[in-house]
């Protein structure tokens, strides 16, 4: 399974929802599809994305509810 490190915006756009709802997810330290981490450098937040072959299409969502 290969993973990429993504920004806020690059995992938004690739979700369909705003960099807004990724980063707050992130700040309330939420589970996000697909994210196996994420991690502050800074000022900048950088996610490691699984590039999984899920054919499960789970809309405009980005966290995952427990």
């Amino acid at each position: 399974m290969s993973q990429q490190i993504l920004t806020p915006a690059e995992y938004a756009k690739k979700r369909g929802v705003s960099a807004v709802a990724v980063t707050r997810a992130m700040k309330k330290g939420k589970v996000l599809i697909g994210v196996s981490s994420y991690q502050k450098v800074g000022r900048d937040w950088f996610l490691t994305v699984r590039n999984n072959v899920s054919k499960k299409d789970s809309g405009k969502c980005v966290v995952i509810l427990k």
